[in-house]
């Protein structure tokens, strides 16, 4: 071992070493201080995939905490619409006002189609 340097704001300890990951990784496990496991896999799923995953949570989460009376496309057109409330108030009608406003006409268009794709 070479040095040591500890923060105690991010509660970490630094040490410089002359010694390979593998016998640091035997000496830390021989003496349980820590285990180096290998790092996960990385995902496979595309980014499109793991936010469509999250916006189903997001919805199931919606659904439970209002009981089923309100869904995702409902909080964001609600969202969307207080938003464009709040842009007109502050004089910005254009766009963003009614670009927000578009967006919630066109969540209420497709849940009254029934177009709830997810």
């Amino acid at each position: 071992m070479a040095g040591v340097e500890t923060n105690p704001l991010t509660a970490s300890v630094l040490v410089y070493h002359f010694s390979s990951l593998d016998e640091i990784k035997e000496f830390a496990e021989g003496r349980n201080l820590f285990l180096i496991e290998a790092k996960p896999e990385p995902s496979k799923a595309l980014p499109s995939e793991r936010i469509s995953a999250r916006l189903k949570s997001l919805d199931q989460q919606i659904m439970a905490i209002t009981g089923g009376r309100v869904d995702g496309k409902e909080a964001a057109f609600s969202g969307l619409l207080l938003a464009a409330a709040y842009q007109v108030f502050k004089g910005s009608v254009l766009p963003s006002g009614a670009t927000l406003m578009w967006y919630a006409l066109i969540l209420m268009a497709q849940k009254q189609d029934g177009d709830l794709r997810g």
